[in-house]
């Protein structure tokens, strides 16, 4: 599961015509420069924001977890795998229950500054199961704002399913959780990562 930036490039292209005829100058006659040339295709974009990391494991390796949870802690079972700097989490829901697996990280992310900025990136499978699976982000205080899964998945392949979730949408807005709640997320302070089955 990786975080990106967000590439976004936005092209705006102007053009006007004026009605009055153009006089031919000797000024421009005598500088082939008279008129300054047109910006190169490079300067016509901003230059992407480098402060913006483009890529960041969560959980980067063990050593960054400090504690993996089920519930129920019986039935619900859960293994991460770490394979040349991949790293895929197995999890096991039962069905028709409520039920959830979570890792908490050693050390609190803070997201403050990325968070209408990075995306949560991730390969899913079975694709079939995003419908009744959703993700959450839990700070210091255990507030927690949660996304179902099938409103972000944007590919599907092979039974996988590829989702991208822009940070900006674990707001409240969406009714996981209401909008005094959202105000007392603390973004600085990310201690947690939940998938959360409903039952199905």
């Amino acid at each position: 599961m990786v975080m990106t930036r967000q590439n976004l490039l936005i092209a705006l292209v102007c053009a006007a015509l004026c009605g009055c005829a153009h006089r031919f100058s000797l000024n421009e006659a005598l500088n082939p420069f008279y008129n300054p040339p047109a910006p190169s295709s490079a300067s016509k974009f901003p230059r992407p924001d480098f402060s913006i990391p483009a890529r960041t494991p969560i959980p980067g390796s063990p050593r960054q977890i400090k504690a993996d949870k089920t519930y129920p802690p019986t039935i619900t079972l859960q293994k991460m795998i770490w394979t040349d700097g991949n790293f895929a989490w197995h999890i096991r829901f039962p069905p028709q229950r409520y039920a959830y697996a979570s890792c908490e990280m050693k050390y609190p992310l803070n997201l403050v500054k990325y968070k209408n900025k990075l995306d949560l990136t991730f390969r899913f499978y079975p694709a079939k199961m995003a419908d009744f699976i959703s993700i959450a982000l839990l700070d210091n205080a255990t507030n927690s704002m949660d996304e179902g899964l099938a409103d972000y998945v944007v590919s599907q392949r092979y039974g996988w399913a590829k989702v991208v979730i822009p940070l900006s949408a674990f707001s409240g807005q969406a009714g996981a959780i209401s909008a005094d709640r959202a105000e007392s997320f603390d973004w600085s302070q990310i201690r947690e990562i939940r998938f959360i089955s409903r039952g199905g």
